[in-house]
């Protein structure tokens, strides 16, 4: 007998506890026998959208593709339950599938289960399946989309699992459970200098179970640490796209604010995020033993020193030196740090007094300098909407030349605009939580000489602006502090 491929697809999760399947094979079996065909394979798509995605992105599809292809299997027909288990877009099913391997081995059959016969998608009946099922697709997402634009509209979140953290109560609200205080110990590890894989590591040598009850995963203390739903906030329709894990700009999705209560504050969020971005921009390991590394420069060169290990491979002594790429001078890195760190030390109290104040002045003048500069991009872009109004109403030959250079600084313009206002708005969340002296109070009171490598090296980020050696005067140490927090001129969007 001629050798056959089948294909099955459950299009949700929903369908798992179904007989999606079942129905599906039964009928394709009962088909290729009538046909005069050995069924060697049904390949199963387990809840891939076909609306989603097209058959190049879908394993099965693929799968199928290649195994048509395969001289060594031998195959001559392709068998599926009808269109719609095989596309939801009209065309790609046709255009990736069908004539690749047409062109390639014009022998090859294709059949429905719903035809008598070859299927052919030139077919009209076939045709007009094709579009119904697309259609059908097309018309469940509006209705699904414009069911959650009511409920936000409503204050309510659509339907969707709550975040870790949170359940319902009795009245149906949504408050923070026991499992929030677990939430706000992922944010203050993050906040002290932990990469996620470590806070990851650490939750599970500890025994607590993850969202799911298995192991966590530096992915999943990502998600956490990045899902402002812990600020009080619902953002909706926030992702680009549903093959793609990257955001959108704040502004360009849904957001009710302080629509639940909150677990984390606006002080410890974004206290988080900036240590995240310290450590990416200053290299992710958080854990390295040179603890002033890109903060500690030559004074004579005013170039970084390059941390560097000549340690042998069989000593027990470590060999750990800061050295200067110009000049060549070099330092023993362990003694130096620990001469900085005890300077560290003796200034934590008296210095880091006046910390609280501090930042607030400075996130005051910060407001005025945003603003300012809020103000300036607003009015670049209300010249360029006359320029365009008046270049609309002309009759200029170069129009379109002008209309193209306009409406290119126009989105950069505004995109700048959107980057003021979210910094606007995260400073005002920090100077307005009620949790700012409290938090600033731990910072304050934590014994600083107890700390562990990464929460060290943290804290040289937050706190120290540079710290030269004089290679040619006794390897004399200037250190420049900052002692606020919030050094970032440009505050990183809470989404």
């Amino acid at each position: 007998m001629p050798r056959a491929i089948g294909i099955v697809r459950r299009s949700s999760l929903n369908q798992k506890e179904n007989l999606s399947f079942e129905i599906q094979e039964q009928e394709i079996l009962t088909r290729a026998r009538m046909e005069g065909y050995e069924l060697i394979e049904i390949i199963k798509e387990d809840a891939e959208s076909s609306y989603h995605k097209n058959v190049k992105q879908r394993s099965g599809m693929q799968e199928l593709l290649t195994k048509v292809l395969d001289d060594t299997l031998g195959i001559e027909a392709v068998f599926f339950y009808d269109e719609s288990r095989i596309t939801r877009q009209f065309d790609d099913f046709t255009l990736y599938i069908y004539r690749p391997i047409k062109f390639e081995k014009p022998y090859v059959k294709f059949f429905s289960t719903e035809y008598i016969g070859e299927w052919d998608p030139y077919d009209l009946l076939t045709t007009l399946k094709l579009a119904n099922a697309a259609e059908e697709s097309i018309k469940k997402s509006m209705r699904a989309k414009d069911a959650q634009k009511t409920l936000l509209k409503e204050g309510k979140r659509p339907g969707s699992k709550i975040p870790f953290g949170y359940s319902y109560d009795e009245d149906g609200e949504i408050t923070p459970d026991r499992n929030a205080q677990i939430v706000r110990y992922i944010f203050s590890l993050a906040a002290y200098g932990h990469a996620e894989d470590i806070i990851a590591n650490h939750l599970n040598d500890v025994e607590i179970p993850s969202p799911k009850g298995k192991k966590w995963t530096g992915k999943t203390i990502d998600y956490i640490l990045n899902n402002q739903f812990y600020l009080g906030h619902l953002s909706w329709n926030i992702a680009v796209s549903r093959n793609t894990s990257r955001r959108k700009q704040r502004g360009e999705y849904d957001l009710l604010q302080n629509h639940h209560e909150e677990i984390i504050s606006a002080t410890l969020w974004y206290l988080a995020h900036q240590v995240i971005e310290l450590h990416k921009r200053q290299g992710k390991n958080n854990n390295t033993p040179f603890l002033i590394r890109n903060l500690l420069y030559c004074n004579s060169c005013n170039v970084a020193l390059q941390s560097k290990d000549y340690t042998p491979s069989k000593s027990k002594k470590k060999y750990w030196v800061y050295r200067c790429p110009s000049c060549k001078s070099k330092i023993e890195a362990t003694s130096l740090q620990d001469t900085i760190l005890n300077d560290l030390y003796s200034k934590w109290d008296m210095k880091l007094a006046t910390m609280k104040d501090d930042g607030k002045k400075m996130l005051s003048q910060r407001t005025k300098t945003l603003t300012t500069q809020l103000n300036h991009v607003k009015e670049q872009i209300r010249h360029i909407e006359t320029s365009e109004k008046y270049l609309a109403e002309s009759n200029s030959t170069n129009g379109h030349q002008w209309d193209f250079v306009l409406n290119t600084a126009k989105t950069m313009l505004i995109d700048q605009q959107t980057r003021f206002t979210n910094a606007l708005e995260n400073i005002d969340a920090i100077t307005s939580d009620p949790n700012f002296d409290e938090l600033m109070n731990q910072l304050l009171e934590t014994n600083i000489q107890s700390f562990t490598n990464p929460e060290i090296r943290t804290i040289m980020l937050l706190f120290f602006k540079q710290i030269k050696i004089d290679f040619e005067q006794e390897h004399n140490i200037y250190v420049e502090y900052d002692l606020c927090p919030f050094t970032d001129i440009d505050i990183p969007a809470m989404s």
